[in-house]
């Protein structure tokens, strides 16, 4: 059970540290709340090759900075793929591991503070869908 709990988060968690990446709008605002990350991704992927440019993504995500892309591109290889997604996935599961402090399966405001530093009030209640003051698997976006 607690093995199904963890991966259930991997959603959650894509939202957490994904989504304010891929939300932003114009100049850095956020921007299309109800999308998911796989439809910006396929919205940025203009020619349909499976890899995101930082010259695509910044055509949809004017905010998006070169440094950012960077981080975004955990391969390296100077695009955004599906390896790079999943590799970003390990990553947010492992600190969301790191942040669950009592190992109740879900993380509390404090407890995400401890793992993501700038994460503001405001943001996290964002990601708190169900309102419980905690990120879980409830908290998980509808499939589309």
């Amino acid at each position: 059970m607690r093995t199904w709990t963890l991966i259930s988060m991997i959603v959650a968690a894509a939202v957490l540290a994904a989504g304010p990446v891929w939300a932003q709008g114009p100049h850095g605002k956020q921007g299309h709340p109800g999308k998911g990350f796989k439809q910006l991704f396929q919205e940025a992927d203009v020619n349909h090759d499976g890899n995101v440019t930082f010259d695509e993504l910044k055509a949809v995500r004017p905010g998006m900075t070169q440094e950012r892309y960077t981080k975004l591109d955990r391969n390296g290889d100077g695009t955004l793929d599906d390896k790079d997604l999943a590799r970003g996935k390990r990553q947010l599961v492992a600190k969301l591991k790191q942040a669950d402090a009592n190992k109740d399966g879900k993380v509390t405001y404090s407890e995400a503070k401890t793992v993501f530093p700038k994460m503001t009030e405001e943001k996290f209640k964002q990601r708190d869908r169900n309102g419980d003051g905690a990120l879980s698997p409830e908290d998980r976006r509808p499939k589309s």
